[in-house]
């Protein structure tokens, strides 16, 4: 069945986070589900660090977002999952990568690709993650270059968000503050923003997850 074309009813909706590693089939067939919409997501980069004056880090990049349809009867009882966790800030230093991709299926089926940290004093934008296996594969949102706010201005230390509108990636600390977390499943954190002699570091990318809509 395409992706676009409307299943039949909705049965549920699953979301597995990084604490689960497999999806069964079994209870979701008992309510009558043969159709699964699945959607994963990899993990979000941390914000970079702003270790000079008047100097914004830079912004964490998303995770790649893969998007399938499914019929229930390809899939084996229990299918492996990997939800990759969100990148955390490094004091003084470029955000840390998405820890690893988010996969579905023990093959995998689908995978989704972790997002990059953002650079130390926003000296360059990072690229999104990739995806692959899905009828949809996104490339998540970059993170945004930072740099000396002389220059770039204060509009840059972004964290990237994801495809699909998933949410938010964090935006650069306030004036003299740390980064922001990402805020939707997927996205980067904000670059911190230095303004006096303290080092601001940034916030941490989101997790990855799998969201996995049931219908009949």
């Amino acid at each position: 069945m395409p992706l676009f074309t409307p299943p039949s009813s909705f049965i549920a909706r699953v979301i597995l986070g990084s604490a689960d590693t497999a999806f069964v089939k079994a209870t979701y067939v008992a309510l009558g589900a043969t159709v699964a919409d699945v959607t994963a997501i990899g993990p979000g980069g941390g914000g970079g660090s702003a270790t000079t004056d008047a100097t914004i880090g830079g912004g964490g990049s998303a995770g790649g977002v893969a998007k399938a349809r499914i019929l229930l009867s390809t899939l084996a009882a229990s299918e492996t999952v990997a939800i990759g966790t969100g990148g955390t800030a490094t004091a003084g230093g470029a955000g840390n990568n998405g820890s690893a991709a988010t996969t579905f299926g023990t093959t995998p089926i689908l995978t989704a690709n972790a997002g990059t940290g953002g650079t130390l004093n926003g000296a360059t934008l990072v690229a999104g993650g990739t995806a692959t296996g899905g009828d949809m594969n996104i490339t998540g949102g970059a993170g945004n270059q930072g740099g000396a706010t002389a220059t770039n201005g204060t509009a840059g230390g972004f964290g990237g968000s994801t495809g699909l509108g998933l949410g938010l990636g964090g935006q650069h600390g306030t004036l003299g503050g740390t980064g922001v977390a990402g805020t939707g499943f997927g996205s980067g954190g904000g670059g911190g923003y230095r303004n006096t002699t303290t080092t601001r570091d940034g916030g941490s990318g989101r997790d990855g997850a799998i969201i996995i809509d049931l219908y009949s």
